[in-house]
């Protein structure tokens, strides 16, 4: 048995295998070149012995080589250097994944286009060295690292680093004679950016930030009218927690804050329930030996049909829960609250007589503290996005402020695709946010 079941298990496999191979086949002769691999790929996975699949995954990857190459070279053509050169990079990492080197005719034009875009690296770097503006630099030697290394010009370019890193190092002076006070999100990028051209700068901060605050408190007020008060008086309570998370996760938490934040987490919680009882019947069937009219002493089965009275229960609830906060911060009020109104009809009963198929039915009744759950989920995403806006409208939105590269950097803690976070970072560094970011790990 075990035999058999291990040979099916093999043609199962094989038929599989041809499968993907058929699908690879059939895209390949599309020119779908990336989804054909994809196909070929599965195949050889599941047979690595399989060299239609091998030779088919070769044949689609040096066809998807062959597509980025004519892409490369009509870039290059309309002077798009730059894509050109990173469509290049993307190549040579999909030869050194595949394990795999360009030949014959497509070697020669990938030799060519490497040329090129040898030739376009030294010149845009010794542009850059003449911009002075060494994190421009660095973005544009970490952007192409790879192709760089390739063309063995690493060392050439670290020497131009080293050129830079002086500009990098009074740049950082710079940058740190703005910065104390209230600056701590200014602060600890200007620390952040001076380790990295190894010239540590310290600033000096205020002890408390008189912005923010080091914690948040909560009073409840509870209104609630039904059967299970305690359990939802304590989900409500307990509930405080969660809000109070949030608050620490948004960036008007912080230990260094000034105050407090004071909140109010109200509830009312309205239920009612009414029952009806009527008397209900199930018919059933019984099988009983009654005396046999051609036979004196006789019997024979009869099906009988019975009837069985019993009481059943109908419920109709109505629930209503409305929770909501109230509460300042930065002298703006927040508030919000959300609300929800359920009815329900069910019945049950508690009557077990397997003769007449009668079991007891539970009534299905309102889970509350669901529904109270639920709208307090709510309550905490629009808590957290209230805290967001507020943040992102004081900072991101207030073109008067005084500090303004403590601005840029309190905006982009919410809203890094500002236009002044942008702005900011270009007339500074000569590069975005986002490069910025990657560089320095912000």
């Amino acid at each position: 048995m075990m035999k058999r079941v291990s040979a099916l298990t093999v043609a199962l496999l094989l038929v599989g295998c041809v499968s993907m191979v058929e699908r690879g086949n059939e895209a390949f002769e599309k020119g779908l070149y990336t989804e054909a691999a994809a196909f070929f790929e599965k195949a050889v996975a599941e047979d690595p012995n399989d060299l239609e699949a091998k030779q088919g995954l070769a044949r689609a990857r040096s066809k998807i080589v062959d597509q980025q190459l004519i892409d490369i070279r009509m870039l290059r053509m309309a002077a798009n250097y730059s894509q050109a050169a990173l469509k290049l990079q993307e190549i040579l990492k999909m030869q050194s994944q595949w394990r795999t080197d360009a030949v014959a005719a497509q070697a020669l034009t990938q030799n060519e286009e490497i040329r090129y875009a040898t030739d376009w690296l030294k010149s845009e770097a010794k542009v850059l060295l003449n911009e002075k503006q060494p994190d421009k630099f660095r973005w544009f030697n970490h952007q192409f690292k790879t192709l760089i290394g390739t063309v063995r010009l690493s060392s050439t370019f670290d020497d131009y680093q080293q050129e830079l890193s002086q500009i990098g190092k009074d740049k950082c002076v710079a940058l740190g004679k703005e910065g104390s006070g209230q600056d701590f999100y200014y602060t600890s990028f200007v620390e952040k950016y001076c380790l990295a051209w190894s010239a540590p700068v310290s600033m000096e901060l205020d002890n408390i930030d008189e912005s923010r605050y080091s914690g948040i408190s909560f009073t409840t007020d509870l209104n609630l009218n039904t059967f299970n008060n305690y359990g939802l008086r304590g989900q409500l309570e307990g509930y405080q927690s969660a809000m109070e998370s949030a608050f620490t996760a948004s960036p008007w938490f912080d230990r260094a804050g000034e105050k407090t934040a004071k909140f109010e987490l109200n509830a009312t919680v309205d239920y009612s329930r009414d029952s009806v009882s009527v008397q209900r019947q199930k018919r059933y069937m019984v099988t009983e030996l009654r005396p046999d009219p051609n036979s004196v002493n006789g019997k024979v089965p009869v099906e009988v049909e019975r009837v069985y009275l019993y009481p059943e229960t109908t419920y109709q609830e109505r629930f209503g829960v409305k929770v909501g906060y109230r509460g300042e911060v930065d002298g703006q009020k927040l508030w919000k609250t959300e609300s929800e109104n359920k009815s329900n009809r069910t019945q049950g009963h508690g009557i077990d007589y397997a003769e007449a198929g009668l079991f007891p039915v539970q009534p299905n009744f309102l889970d509350q503290s669901s529904i109270v759950g639920e709208e307090l989920e709510k309550l905490k995403s629009a808590f957290s996005a209230d805290l967001k806006t507020l943040w992102r409208d004081s900072y991101c939105r207030k073109a008067n402020t005084s500090l303004v590269a403590e601005s840029v950097f309190r905006c982009a803690a919410v809203e890094p695709k500002n236009g002044m976070v942008d702005n900011w970072f270009i007339q500074t560094f000569g590069i975005d946010y986002p490069k910025m970011k990657v560089l320095y790990g912000l």
